[in-house]
């Protein structure tokens, strides 16, 4: 990501989600956690506003691409962790949040795979 894109998303971000969280979470918290839904608010955001564009495909494709950084088909909440401070999203979520959300999502560990988190990423 470009420092620009960084940015941009940073300033944006902080609009949108102190102003759709208070009535998103209530709605998601029915099938994930509120630190669940965070991530995915803090994901749906980053989507609308650098790929509103790309199909949610093309969109799921770029985002494996960078938290698979080892290439063994694992999300790791230490790759998620480091791509939300990348993108300037962490004062929306904390370290133990991150950990809590990739556990909820793979199913009791601190990762889960390609498949789960591209569902995760469709719901």
């Amino acid at each position: 990501l470009s420092l620009t894109a960084t940015m941009m998303f940073a300033q944006s971000s902080a609009r949108f989600v102190s102003l759709h969280c208070a009535k998103l979470l209530p709605t998601m918290s029915r099938s994930f956690s509120q630190s669940t839904a965070k991530l995915k608010i803090i994901f749906d955001t980053y989507r609308n506003e650098n790929y509103s564009m790309e199909t949610e495909r093309a969109f799921q494709n770029e985002i494996m691409k960078v938290l698979d950084r080892n290439q063994d088909h694992q999300i790791h909440a230490s790759d998620v962790r480091d791509f939300i401070n990348n993108i300037g999203a962490m004062d929306k979520i904390g370290h133990d949040e991150i950990e809590f959300a990739v556990s909820e999502i793979g199913g009791g560990s601190d990762t889960a795979s390609i498949d789960k988190m591209r569902s995760f990423l469709s719901s």
